[in-house]
């Protein structure tokens, strides 16, 4: 297992399959300082309902600090927790590197215009006009979040990752 940094921003929004990245190992010591290079393999965007983004990532080289260059097969494990505040995400079974959900975020905007409707109705109308003004603000929120795509997901350049090697990668 290895302890890399990107040495540049990916983000579900302005990354593109193919484009190219790279990283620098941290860890361990004895390929501190070695530059991996890869490509983004897959970016999905998530729902406007539901789902979240993804990226794959892709290891295709290393190189040494000596100027040593070998192929590189890895995948992502861990994204490392940085500390912010930014939810990153998470990582699935076959590496791939997936965002946060915005169903949550979906169903407090339609629950939130619900009940500012039901409040602006109930002031003007009692309550018939709050039911009305309920239906009315759900309505709002509900096309507000059809309309609307999830989250991106951003890794900024910075983010450590934990990576495990392929078994038929060989280090020089």
């Amino acid at each position: 297992m290895l302890t890399v940094e990107l040495q540049s921003s990916l983000s579900t929004d302005v990354s593109r399959q193919g484009d190219p990245f790279q990283t620098r190992v941290i860890s361990p010591n004895e390929f501190a300082g070695a530059t991996i290079e890869g490509r983004v393999a897959r970016v999905k965007h998530a729902g406007k309902v539901k789902g979240s983004s993804e990226l794959q990532l892709s290891f295709d080289s290393i190189r040494m600090e000596d100027g040593r260059t070998s192929p590189f097969h890895a995948s992502v494990i861990e994204i490392v927790d940085m500390g912010s505040r930014n939810d990153t995400g998470t990582v699935d079974s076959e590496g791939g590197v997936k965002g946060r959900s915005s169903t949550k975020d979906n169903v407090t905007k339609v629950g939130a215009s619900a009940g500012i409707g039901a409040i602006i109705g109930a002031i003007f109308g009692g309550a018939h006009g709050a039911a009305i003004g309920a239906a009315v603000g759900g309505s709002v929120g509900t096309a507000g979040v059809l309309t609307s795509r999830g989250k991106d997901l951003r890794l900024e350049r910075g983010q450590q990752l934990k990576i495990r090697t392929a078994s038929e990668t060989r280090i020089p």
